[in-house]
This record gives structure tokens, sequence and C-alpha cells, in this order.
């Protein structure tokens, strides 16, 4: 994703549209938590960085296609929790994502109260904040 390219990084693979379940499995097996191949979506189990963020990262799977990446900033500091909950966390959290967005994609398409959203060739990357739940992501959709 730097520029307006589609390819994400991690361990030096590119993670896109491209790559298939399988691919993605044999690359990715010893970094995923537990799963079945049959599973759809696969969570890292260790932090990875990203163009210079931590974050913790979920892929979706349709079939044999990448539908999703999710992208969570890893850093300890702004973690929540239900014990020890902060809106002022959840606020620099996504400050800190569009801020990295913006680095890597320029202005945003749409910016609302709760998101920013880059309508690009390939898909769509959307930086929000889901009210209900206070959860704060990166989110890179595929179009096919």
């Amino acid at each position: 994703m730097n520029g307006k390219e589609e390819k994400l990084l991690v361990k030096n693979i590119s993670i896109d549209k491209q790559l298939n379940k399988n691919v993605f499995i044999n690359h990715f097996k010893d970094d995923l938590m537990p799963y079945d191949n049959n599973d759809e979506v696969f969570i890292f189990s260790k932090k990875h960085s990203i163009y210079d963020m931590e974050f913790w990262i979920i892929v979706g799977f349709e079939k044999n296609n990448i539908q999703y990446i999710e992208l969570e900033n890893a850093d300890k500091d702004l973690t929540n929790s239900y014990a020890n909950w902060s809106n002022y966390k959840v606020k620099l959290k996504k400050e800190k994502h569009d801020q990295w967005l913006m680095q890597l994609l320029g202005d945003p398409d749409i910016i609302n109260d709760n998101e920013i959203i880059y309508n690009l060739p390939w898909g769509m990357v959307t930086s929000y904040v889901d009210p209900r739940s206070g959860s704060v992501c990166i989110a890179i959709r595929y179009s096919y």
C-alpha cells in the first residue's frame, strides 16, 4: 500500500488480491493463530511492522481469494480493555491510523465523523471507529 499500490508487505511477502489462500497458508502457517485449512479468517499471532507502524493483522478470504485485511495499531499504550477503557485512546489510535494512511495514500476521498475512505482502482481502504464496540481499525477491501 505504498502510494496507491495494493501491495502490503508482511515479512517480505506481498499480501494482495493476487495471493491465493493456499499460498498464504504456506507462507504464514507458523505466524497464524490456530486455524483449520477450511477457515476463511486468519489472525496473525504476533504483531508485524508495516511501513514503520506495528499492527495486529486479520486476513479474510472468500473461497480462495482475499476479500479483506484488517490492521489495528499494536502500540500497547493505545490498548483498551473492559477494565481500563479510555475514549482518549480510541481517538488517538484513530488519529494515528489516519496519519499513517495519509502518509501512504495522500488525502482521503471521503471524510466522515468516524471514518476516512480511499476509493482506489483495486478496492477501498477505510480507517474507522465502530461506535458500538469502540474498535479502531484500518480495513482494506478488494474488488474483483
